[in-house]
């Protein structure tokens, strides 16, 4: 969806079909504030409001959706789109236009998904233990509230799914106010609602009617999603990071200094009256050890870096030198065997002149005979 011009004072709440078929898996809803670049999310309902009715001094843009559409709701009078009002920082910020686009996912894409659903408002309950504990780094927690009639059926938006809140934000006194809030752990999700009654003036989602089709909801359904997202990967520390290092660390030691044994060997071996100490600890070692041990592409280059040493300043025109010893090595094979092929043929040559010499006697001889007779 493309931005759209949004402002207080329109009519409410806009009603934009989804085409999905079934209640989104996930919305956002983002209010780009005035002129500016900044933006800011919409908010699930509203917690409370001034007593004033052309008070500015709050703000926000509900949002819920069905099956069918989102519902963007903005006041008739009143409040604005974003507030920061005094004592909430130096600056004062308060918008009452900008523009607004929403984005829905029909589903997402998880190793597990999994779904748990409590009814409110619940005598006994007001903690719910996760089936499967959920990872708090990587694991993704959903809570929805989903409006349902009240005794009467006079509800609105019976059947929309309001956005969950993480803390109340308005504790002044008012006529009416209301909002789920709640907080989990990797075992459970706690839940905190006001008491709510058919006659009461406290609810579970609660937009006035200033708002136009207002909810005022007592009986509601809260929906928890837990995700694990397929590429879940939990961060670690730099001490955990180097923790984990040290055994390939310590068997990459190990591989060089084997590897290091063997090349003085070599090269002992082949000449006594040649030094090469700066090959002892050649790059060559660390392609060897790198391709010994089954590690990932990033942890081999935490690898390297960690295994490099300051003092190989020679190491190019050590690799080149051994290089062109290992070449010198190979020509001098090739040579041998070239010999030996050059002598077989030389070898063959008189025999095969004898062997020439022997089958055109035999054919001359054939042929005198046959003339005699």
């Amino acid at each position: 969806m493309n931005w759209t011009p949004i402002r207080m004072g329109e009519a409410s709440p806009r009603e934009i079909p989804h085409g999905l078929g079934v209640p989104p898996a996930y919305v956002v809803l983002q209010i780009k504030l005035g002129s500016t670049e900044d933006v800011a999310d919409g908010i699930g309902y509203m917690m409370a409001i001034e007593s004033s009715l052309k008070g500015d001094k709050w703000g926000g843009v509900p949002y819920a959706y069905d099956d069918k559409n989102i519902r963007v709701w903005t006041r008739y009078i009143g409040g604005s789109l974003f507030a920061i009002p005094e004592g909430w920082g130096n600056s004062k910020e308060n918008f009452k236009s900008g523009q607004y686009r929403i984005f829905a996912w029909k589903s997402l894409k998880a190793k597990t998904k999994t779904v748990q659903k409590l009814s409110l408002p619940s005598r006994s309950n007001t903690e719910i233990r996760f089936h499967t504990g959920i990872n708090q780094t990587c694991d993704i927690v959903q809570v929805m509230v989903k409006e349902l009639p009240n005794r009467s059926g006079s509800n609105e938006n019976a059947g929309y799914l309001f956005k969950a809140t993480g803390a109340v934000q308005n504790t002044r006194a008012n006529n009416s106010y209301g909002g789920v809030v709640y907080s989990y752990s990797s075992q459970s999700l706690r839940v905190w609602y006001p008491p709510v009654n058919d006659t009461g003036k406290n609810y579970l989602v609660y937009l006035d009617n200033l708002f136009g089709k207002s909810s005022t909801a007592t009986r509601a359904e809260l929906e928890i999603t837990t995700l694990v997202p397929y590429d879940a990967i939990p961060k670690t520390t730099s001490k955990e990071m180097t923790a984990s290092l040290l055994p390939i660390t310590k068997r990459i030691t190990q591989l060089q200094q084997k590897s290091t044994r063997d090349r003085t060997l070599h090269l002992t071996t082949k000449s006594k009256t040649t030094s090469h100490s700066d090959t002892l600890t050649t790059t060559s070692s660390m392609a060897i050890t790198a391709s010994s041990i089954p590690i990932t592409r990033g942890t081999a280059r935490l690898l390297q870096k960690s295994t490099e040493s300051p003092k190989l300043t020679t190491k190019n025109k050590t690799t080149l030198h051994s290089a062109k010893e290992d070449m010198t090595d190979t020509l001098c094979q090739f040579d041998f065997w070239i010999y030996i092929l050059i002598g077989f043929g030389i070898c063959l040559v008189p025999v095969f002149i004898i062997w020439l010499f022997w089958f055109c006697l035999r054919s001359v001889s054939k042929d005198a005979k046959v003339s005699i007779e």
